[in-house]
C-alpha cells in the first residue's frame, strides 16, 4: 500500500504503508474459462511473470500496462517474445509509453 493509489506496486519502497496479500488467479485459467479474447492486464509489475507463460492463442488483443521502473530489458523482451509467439505484435497507434497493445498483423 502506497499514500499515493497510483505508486501501489508489487515491490515495497520506503514510502510503502504496509504490505497486502492479494489472491492470485492463474491468467490462463481465466483465459480458458471465459474463453477471453481479449485481455487487459495492470498488474503492478507482475507483468515480467506473467505474460511470459501466458497461452495467448486465442487472444486477439493484449492490452498491458508496463511498469517500466519495475521491469528489466530482458523482463520486456520476454513479454514481447511471448506475444510474437502467439502472433501478437505492438499496435504503436494504440499504445502510449506505459500502456502498450498487442493485435495480430
Amino acid at each position: 500500500m502506497h499514500p499515493y493509489f497510483i505508486e501501489r506496486s508489487i515491490k515495497e519502497t520506503d514510502k510503502s504503508l504496509e504490505a497486502v496479500d492479494v489472491p492470485v488467479v492463474d491468467l490462463n485459467e481465466v483465459i480458458q474459462k471465459h474463453r477471453s479474447t481479449v485481455v487487459m492486464c495492470d498488474v503492478e509489475g507482475a507483468e515480467k511473470v506473467v505474460i511470459p507463460k501466458a497461452d495467448l492463442t486465442d487472444v486477439r488483443a493484449l492490452i498491458l500496462e508496463l511498469q517500466h521502473k519495475l521491469l528489466s530489458r530482458e523482463a520486456v523482451k520476454s513479454i514481447f517474445d511471448n506475444c510474437v509467439a502467439h502472433n501478437l505484435y505492438l499496435c504503436v497507434e494504440y499504445s502510449s509509453e506505459q500502456v502498450i497493445t498487442f493485435e495480430p498483423v
